[in-house]
């Protein structure tokens, strides 16, 4: 009984801390608006925060995109995840090659403020997630 009375009160303040709104700076909010929920094109949106930014995740154009931004809301980076059969073809060979046995996990178009337009492919290697990133031709430029 005592069991399960601690695990009903873990479930309850587990819900309670994840269900938390996120405030969210009123720039940030405002830049998503205006760039891309001007006429309610955006859904699925959701709002989080880690360490000192904001990330907003949604659907736009029947793509799954996210946006970043700063401490203070200003926009820093967006990225448009896309499958791996729509990835420059230089980058899916590059890929099968040198990671073919790794699962890929994610991809996406990444365009930041500070940084050139650039693919990003996050992997499985040896049950920690790697990010390969390419230049806008294909070619293998960093890992992360």
């Amino acid at each position: 009984m005592k069991t399960i009375i601690i695990t009903i009160a873990l479930i309850l303040v587990l819900t309670e801390s994840f269900s938390q709104a996120v405030t969210v700076p009123n720039i940030a909010l405002s830049t998503f608006e205006k760039d891309y929920n001007t006429n309610n094109e955006a859904t699925d949106i959701i709002w989080t925060a880690s360490e000192n930014n904001y990330v907003v995740y949604f659907e736009y154009n029947g793509k799954k995109r996210s946006v970043l931004f700063d401490e203070s809301g200003n926009y820093k980076e967006n990225r448009i995840y896309i499958p791996f059969n729509k990835l420059h073809e230089v980058t899916a060979e590059y890929i099968l090659k040198n990671y073919g046995t790794n699962t890929i996990i994610q991809c996406y178009e990444v365009n930041s403020n500070t940084a050139p337009f650039r693919n990003e492919v996050e992997i499985e290697i040896k049950g920690d997630i790697t990010t390969l990133c390419f230049r806008p031709n294909g070619e293998f430029h960093y890992q992360k």
